[in-house]
């Protein structure tokens, strides 16, 4: 059993496979009216009112276990997938990878915008625009782009849920800036010194 999940560890690494995304909570962003979202499916409004607001979380969605198994098992190629692999790097070890610098890992990521090589999505656009506007198989649920399920919707529809912007962090209510939080903890806006509740 050990080796099997070492081996798995492993292969995630590597990114010869891709695990399971757990259900990691973290806060439920501002609800649309379903009766609002429908009204603007398939345009631009919808992608400026569905987009996401906040960063996402910052955690270990593979497992501190397997992160620190990582690090310690490779410690150059764990910084390596931590400076070069933002689904690495944001999502899957971003604690392990340092969660006070993850703000400037994702602008470094992210300072082309859409033109950078990370900003794409996993499937096709139908697929992405009805995640966006929560129809379909999205619908009956919670799922969004800014919402609990943020990391999902990182890793899948990252393009059309506008996590693209260099600036995200940048983006909190009163000029300030969202601060890195973990998965499971609503975001936390930090103006100068001040928390912004």
């Amino acid at each position: 059993m050990g080796f099997f999940v070492y081996f798995v560890s492993f292969m995630i690494f590597i990114g010869q496979i891709v695990p399971s995304e757990q259900a990691a909570s973290r806060y439920k962003g501002p609800a649309i009216p379903e009766k609002n979202a429908s009204r603007y499916k398939g345009s631009q409004v919808a992608e400026r009112i569905l987009g996401t607001k906040y960063p996402p979380c910052c955690g270990d969605i593979i497992g501190s276990v397997t992160c620190k198994r990582l690090k310690n098992g490779n410690p150059q190629i764990f910084q390596k997938k931590c400076d070069n692999d933002p689904d690495f790097s944001l999502i899957q070890c971003c604690n392990a990878c340092g969660i006070q610098g993850a703000a400037e890992r994702y602008e470094q990521f992210f300072a082309d915008g859409e033109r950078s090589q990370h900003c794409f999505d996993r499937h096709e656009k139908q697929y992405c625009d009805k995640f966006l506007e929560r129809s379909d198989v999205w619908s009956p649920g919670k799922w969004s782009c800014s919402g609990e399920n943020a990391h999902l919707a990182f890793r899948i529809c990252r393009k059309t849920c506008k996590y693209c912007n260099a600036n995200l962090y940048n983006t909190a209510p009163n000029g300030g800036k969202w601060k890195p939080s973990p998965c499971g903890a609503p975001p936390v806006a930090v103006n100068n010194t001040a928390i912004i509740t």
